[in-house]
């Protein structure tokens, strides 16, 4: 049985490979090739463990863990967020590999926003805005400049101090525009957003955001919380990641299908749809888009299938 650290695998991982790895698994789910129940959600006192497992035919059988303890930080100098992922041979069900999974869940994360923008964002798009400053938004900085040519980027969180560090770390790691935005309808002038918050309410009126935005919004992953109004929602075409996920687990959709605001046919597609060309991504210049990122099992999955035969060379 093969152990593997964050470390290691934060040295071998590279964003442009990860993309196209999650292409290669939004088209087998296209394909009927993907095995994934819902991912399961158990509370206990003081947070909730998560159990993510997958099946990708022919490749890969795979249980992801992750605990969310919100008080970690300032209590115990830990992240809210810890993960791991077992990975099984699929001819025996034998343990091959355990692995800590907090930079696959970084790396697959930012790596399918990437993929997302690359089939949805304008062509011309060179501004980019990230509202939010922890690890995904780092990770999406990365990962997103493989597939735009950015030439400013603006950046917004209500912590002064978070938003002059990110400042400092863009600037050292990259060559273009970064500039602070104290108030976040800065952000809505870009031609690209992320938003990689907590937020349980919506970050801003969607009235104000320019048409031809594409957004990625990834930090809300429960039926009570959501970064974006249905506003927005209703003014764009909006993609997820999976229409079961999106049904049961994201409140941008599940809060305004409860109040009568919408349908269920608000979502246009599937990522792995637009992928795949079973419908079409961005239609016009003047096209508002929205991905919305739950997070997949079948993206640590793949991660894992792949990291494992690296090490095993």
């Amino acid at each position: 049985m093969l152990f593997i650290t964050d470390q290691e695998i934060k040295g071998i991982l590279d964003y442009r490979e990860v993309i196209e790895w999650m292409r290669e698994v939004f088209e087998d789910y296209q394909d009927g090739k993907v095995v994934m129940p819902l991912r399961i959600n158990m509370e206990v006192k003081e947070g909730s463990l998560l159990v993510m497992p997958c099946y990708l035919m022919d490749k890969a059988l795979s249980c992801k863990l992750i605990t969310i303890y919100p008080k970690n930080p300032k209590i115990y100098k830990r992240d809210t967020a810890q993960a791991w992922l077992l990975l099984f041979d699929i001819k025996d069900g034998s343990l091959i590999s355990f692995m800590e999974a907090n930079y696959i869940t970084l790396f697959r994360t930012a790596s399918c926003s990437a993929l997302a923008t690359k089939f949805l964002a304008r062509k011309d798009s060179k501004i980019l805005s990230i509202v939010g400053t922890g690890k995904q938004a780092r990770a999406h900085l990365e990962a997103l400049n493989y597939v735009m040519k950015i030439e400013e980027l603006k950046v917004y969180s209500p912590n002064p101090d978070h938003r002059r560090d990110f400042v400092k770390f863009a600037e050292n790691n990259f060559s273009f525009k970064v500039k602070e935005a104290k108030d976040i309808y800065e952000c809505l002038e870009a031609d690209v957003i992320v938003t990689a918050t907590t937020s349980k309410e919506p970050l801003f009126d969607g009235s104000k955001v320019k048409e031809g935005t594409h957004i990625n919004a990834i930090g809300a992953h429960s039926p009570k919380f959501r970064e974006l109004d249905e506003i927005v929602i209703k003014r764009s075409k909006l993609i997820v990641d999976s229409r079961e996920a999106a049904l049961k687990e994201a409140g941008e959709i599940l809060l305004p299908l409860k109040e009568g605001k919408f349908d269920e046919n608000i979502i246009y597609g599937e990522l792995g749809e637009i992928i795949k060309g079973k419908k079409k991504g961005r239609e016009s210049d003047d096209e508002i888009t929205i991905f919305k990122s739950l997070g997949l099992a079948m993206e640590d999955a793949i991660c894992a299938y792949k990291i494992y035969k690296i090490f095993k060379k």
